[in-house]
Parts: C-alpha cells; sequence; structure tokens
C-alpha cells in the first residue's frame, strides 16, 4: 500500500476546498468564468501558502474537458493527469536546479507548438527568483507576448528579487500566510477524518501557532506529532516534540523580571532548560507579550485583538495587571533589552547563559518599583517616629534656606558695588577682580551645592523609608538662582572682554591712519624736479 503524506493527501482539489487565500481565488474564478485570462501571472507568498496548488486547479480550470470553467469536475482525464502530475501541456520547471540561460532557452523552442491534449499549454516556473539575469533577459520577449495558448504562472517566495521588466509584464498575486483560525480548522477536520485522537483544541492551537501561517509546516508538523503520540495527540507530545512553550510562560517570566524574585526567575529558567525549550523562541514569546503590554498602555480597548486563539482565558487580565504596574518607559526598555539579547543569542556561551545574563541586565536596568512597599510602610503604625522626622527635616531645611538668602543678597550686593564702581579702575584690574569674584563665588557655590546635595540625600534617606512628606520649601528653586547670578557674573566678565578687544582693534586702526598720514606728510615735504636731460634731482624743501 502507497502511503502518502498529508500535505500531498489533503491537497485541495477544487477552488471551493482551497483554505484562505479568498481574495486570489475570487480573481482567478472570475476570470475563469468571464473568459478573461491573462497570459502571465506572478504568485508570491510565504511557503506553504498554496500557491503551487491555486496553479495547478487554474491549469484544470484551463484544460477541463468539459470547458473553461472554475468548477471542474475532477474526473476527466485531464483533471486526472494533472492531479497525478503527468499532464503533457502542465510543464513543471524548477528554477532552482534549471537557472542557466541554455535551460531557459530550450523550453522556450517549445512555446510555439500548440498543445498535445489540452486547449492551452501552462508554464509553471516555480522559485523563478532563481534565474540568473540572463534567463530572465531571454524570458521577457516570450513573456510580453506569448501564443495565444501559452499561460504563464510564476511562483516565488522572494518577490523583490525579480526584475522590474518581469514584474510589469505579468499579473501579480500576494498570498497572505493563514492565520491560527483557519488552520486549526482544517487540522480538526483532518483529524476527524484521519481518526486521530486529540486531548483538548490547544493541542491543535499550537501546532498552528508554530506553523507561523503555512498550512503545509501544519500538516507535516501534525502527522509527526501523530507519529510520535502512537495516533494521540497531546500537549505534552507538542512540547516534547518542538521544545516550544505556550505564551503563558513568558508572561510568567515576565511577571517575576517585575517583582524582582531573582529565585523565581532562575527556577523557571531552570525547569525551561530540562524541557529542552528552543531559547530563540522563548525570547519570541516574552517580546510577544512586551508588545501586547505597551499596546494595551496606549489603546486599552485594542488588546483583545491582540489575543490570538493560542491564549488561555486569564491570559487577558493578567496583562492588565502588569499594564497598570509596569510604567510604559520600563516597557519599552525591557523590549530593547530582550530584542538585544536575542540579537546576541548566537555570542553568549550556550543559550541558556544569554537567557540568564538578559535577564540580570533587564534587572540591573530596571530594578523592582518599591513604591508600593513604602506605601505600606507608610500607612503603618508609626506615626509619631514620622512625626518627629518631619519636624527636623523642616528645622533644618528652613536654617538652610536662611543661609542661602544671606548668600544671594550679599552676592547681589557685591555685584552692585562693582558695577558702580568700575568705570573708576583699569582695565586690567576690572578683569583682575571679575575672575576673583568669580571664582571666590563658584567655589563658595560648589561647596553649597555638595552640601545642600549630601543634605538632600540624607532627607531623601529619612523620608522614602519612614514617609511620603515632601519638604515645604522648594530647596532646588533657591539654588537654581544662585547659579543664574554666577551665570550672569560670567556673562559680563565675557562681554567685558569682547568689548575690550573692540577697542584694542580700533586703537590698532587709529595707529595704522596715523602712520598712513605721517607717510603722506614726508612726500608732500619733497620737491621733485626733472632736469631737460631726464635725471631726476630731490630736494627738500
Amino acid at each position: 500500500m502507497n502511503y502518502k503524506v498529508f500535505a500531498r493527501k489533503w491537497r485541495p482539489k477544487k477552488f471551493c476546498e482551497v483554505v484562505g487565500q479568498l481574495h486570489v481565488v475570487k480573481a482567478i474564478i472570475h476570470s475563469l468564468n468571464l473568459n478573461r485570462m491573462h497570459h502571465a501571472y506572478i504568485f508570491t507568498g510565504t511557503r506553504g501558502s498554496g500557491k503551487t496548488t491555486i496553479a495547478r486547479l487554474f491549469a484544470k480550470g484551463l484544460n477541463c474537458e468539459t470547458q473553461i470553467t472554475s468548477d471542474v469536475c475532477g474526473s476527466c482525464k485531464n483533471c486526472s493527469d494533472i492531479e497525478s502530475g503527468c499532464f503533457i501541456d502542465l510543464i513543471e520547471i524548477d528554477a532552482a536546479s534549471k537557472s542557466k540561460v541554455e535551460d531557459t532557452r530550450s523550453f522556450l523552442d517549445n512555446v510555439q507548438y500548440s498543445p498535445s491534449q489540452g486547449k492551452f499549454k501552462v508554464y509553471l516556473i516555480d522559485e523563478v527568483h532563481m534565474l540568473s539575469r540572463h534567463s530572465f533577459n531571454a524570458l521577457l520577449k516570450t513573456l510580453e507576448e506569448p501564443p495565444k495558448h501559452v499561460k504563464f504562472i510564476l511562483v516565488t517566495t522572494e518577490y523583490q528579487k525579480l526584475p522590474e521588466t518581469i514584474l510589469s509584464r505579468c499579473l501579480q498575486f500576494y498570498f497572505k500566510p493563514l492565520n491560527i483560525i483557519q488552520i486549526v480548522t482544517q487540522l480538526k477536520y483532518i483529524c476527524n477524518q484521519e481518526n486521530i485522537n486529540i486531548d483538548t483544541e490547544n493541542s491543535l492551537e499550537f501546532l498552528a501557532y508554530a506553523a507561523r501561517g503555512s498550512i503545509r509546516d501544519a500538516l507535516n508538523l501534525l502527522e509527526q506529532a501523530m507519529i510520535l503520540g502512537k495516533n494521540n495527540i497531546t500537549i505534552d507530545v507538542i512540547n516534547s516534540m518542538l521544545g516550544l512553550l505556550h505564551i503563558e510562560h513568558a508572561l510568567s517570566l515576565i511577571e517575576s523580571l517585575t517583582n524582582g524574585n531573582i529565585n523565581k526567575i532562575m527556577n523557571q529558567i531552570d525547569n525551561y532548560s530540562i524541557l529542552g525549550i528552543n531559547w530563540d523562541y522563548l525570547f519570541e514569546e516574552i517580546l510577544i507579550v512586551l508588545q501586547k503590554i505597551a499596546i494595551y498602555q496606549f489603546s486599552p480597548h485594542s488588546l483583545k485583538n491582540q489575543i490570538s486563539i493560542v491564549e488561555i482565558k486569564d491570559i487577558e487580565k493578567r496583562m492588565h495587571k502588569l499594564s497598570d504596574f509596569i510604567s510604559p518607559e520600563n516597557v519599552q526598555l525591557y523590549y530593547q533589552i530582550f530584542l538585544l539579547g536575542r540579537r546576541e543569542l548566537s555570542y553568549a556561551p550556550s543559550h541558556r547563559i544569554g537567557m540568564e545574563m538578559t535577564m540580570l541586565r533587564a534587572l540591573a536596568f530596571c530594578p523592582v518599583n518599591l513604591d508600593s512597599k513604602s506605601e505600606q510602610y507608610y500607612n503603618s503604625e508609626n506615626t509619631s517616629n514620622k512625626e518627629e522626622v518631619c519636624k527636623n527635616f523642616s528645622k533644618k531645611n528652613v536654617t538652610q534656606l536662611i543661609n542661602i538668602n544671606k548668600y544671594t543678597d550679599s552676592i547681589s550686593d557685591k555685584k552692585q558695588q562693582i558695577q558702580n564702581n568700575f568705570n573708576n579702575v583699569t582695565h586690567t584690574e576690572k578683569i583682575k577682580n571679575i575672575q576673583d569674584l568669580t571664582n571666590v563665588s563658584g567655589s563658595k557655590l560648589e561647596k553649597l551645592q555638595l552640601s545642600l546635595t549630601n543634605q538632600a540625600v540624607i532627607n531623601n534617606k529619612i523620608i522614602s523609608s519612614n514617609s511620603k512628606i515632601r519638604p515645604q520649601y522648594p530647596i532646588s528653586h533657591v539654588t537654581s538662582e544662585i547659579l543664574d547670578a554666577r551665570n550672569k557674573l560670567i556673562k559680563y566678565q565675557r562681554d567685558y572682554k569682547q568689548s575690550m578687544l573692540t577697542k584694542t582693534k580700533s586703537n590698532i586702526n587709529t595707529q595704522d591712519e596715523q602712520g598712513l598720514e605721517d607717510i603722506l606728510r614726508r612726500f608732500t615735504n619733497i620737491d621733485v624736479k626733472i632736469s631737460k636731460d631726464g635725471d631726476i634731482h630731490n630736494k627738500k624743501k
């Protein structure tokens, strides 16, 4: 008994059996029914999305013995031969193995001959992007004006590699990746027909999720799981087969990360290592979870559309909690850290070490938010201690502010005094006074700012550990005023230097003018006499 794999056994035999690609199927059905067929088509899209299948169905519709129709009979000789792969007028060419220009010219030489068995000769060129440049050039003229009995169908997964001259001569169709619901529905139908036992529908959802939009990959995975589980497909079988994890595992890992529970994170990584998971897949799941959390933070109603059928019901609630707990800045930082960790995974000594170091990096750059703990402590019974700390805090700040105000007044007085006596002092003395004042004020301000910083650190420690009461007086505002005064002094010094340079240049210019006048005066005092012989006699007046 000849055994056929699922991908070939369950290949659609009519247009109504095609899974997905409704836009392509509709266009081809309408062209067949209206008898308005283009002479060249390009089918592009991901692997296993139905490109070759629909191309063969199109060849069936063109060469069915009944008529040119979209509803093929499937029982005539031409339909049977096309389905079995022995129809003489359907020429399938593998461009990956026949990419030379000689191979292209060999089949183009036979284009002019009429079909032997059907109504049309259909040239199905698979992986057409593998053709050489000379092969594309040899194909141009025939592709632009082929004989009436010839149809070209070019199939490729890399549309961007085709020349513009080829694209402009063809009708182009893009095959979309199938969604999870479409794949699960088809897998469920095949399991019922093949009498395969399934524990839950989540098992098929795992397979559909791992297929990444390819129905052929999903059928191959289904067949592999059936053989491994002896006609019984369970979640354990699928996990052991593929080393995949549910999105719930990635979500729990992020929850442990936000809670700062490093022990739980390491235990989870140990469990994943025992299961033999694909670490790159785990990175991908974490990035997907972070993306959904970020979307919910900016658009809460759109998260329902982001949750696929693979997730269980309480996933959405847990994501809601995480989106409220993590700030949008931290979500973006987490996403960037895990994205870089996934990119550098191949450079790590092992993939597990790469995952562990990425988690530690996320903990280092995004420490645990302790606001909830301080809030709990603030609501505790230690009210007397907090009042005493607040009193001490306010007294220290009041005295500090008084000293600051005195110092700012002294600076303003010195500045006014300098401005009043500025015109009575020489230029060099002015510059020295300004420099001395700037240095003195700068050193005092640095000392004052250092003391304020130390005091603020001590006060912030007291406040964060005991209460959330903030100081009544804005120290930062007073400090900024002092710094503004110092900046004004520095600017005044810079402007004065500029004015002195301008005056110096003007003095130089006046000296040059005086020199020129002196030279001209000398020339006017010289009496030049020219003799009859042509000699020049100089005589001073």
